[in-house]
């Protein structure tokens, strides 16, 4: 299965989220999945309108979208990402900090992984059958 990521980007520490990504791609990338994360692509547009298109031209190829949701703070990429993946059939699986109430994502994915810290959230993603 091809699988986009959607996460959070402007305001996290980007040390700490590029760890993350990584760990995440290589838990799910061990089920033989492909996943992509624009964080992580060396050949990722520069120019953020152009970036954006390639991210969305990247759902279309996709399966499945796992979005990561770890703070009520809103993204309004990732709410455009999950909007166009939602709008192209694809797959919606939802990973959200467990104490997450004030939103609507889980009434629209069709696989919810609630985590407490980052590590349950590698546990649960190591058990997830995509």
């Amino acid at each position: 299965m091809r699988i986009q990521l959607a996460y959070r980007f402007i305001g996290e520490n980007e040390e700490e989220l590029t760890e993350m990504l990584k760990k995440i791609c290589s838990i799910i990338g061990k089920s033989g999945n492909e996943v992509y994360c624009p964080a992580l692509d060396s050949k990722k547009p520069k120019e953020k309108k152009y970036l954006f298109l390639n991210t969305l031209d990247k759902i279309n190829e996709s399966d499945a979208l796992l979005a990561i949701i770890r703070t009520e703070d809103k993204s309004e990429g990732m709410l455009m990402e999950i909007g166009h993946a939602l709008a192209e059939k694809k797959i919606f699986i939802l990973a959200i900090q467990k104490d997450l109430r004030n939103t609507h994502m889980r009434e629209f994915a069709d696989k919810v992984i609630e985590f407490e810290d980052t590590n349950d959230l590698y546990d649960n993603l190591g058990k997830l059958k995509f």
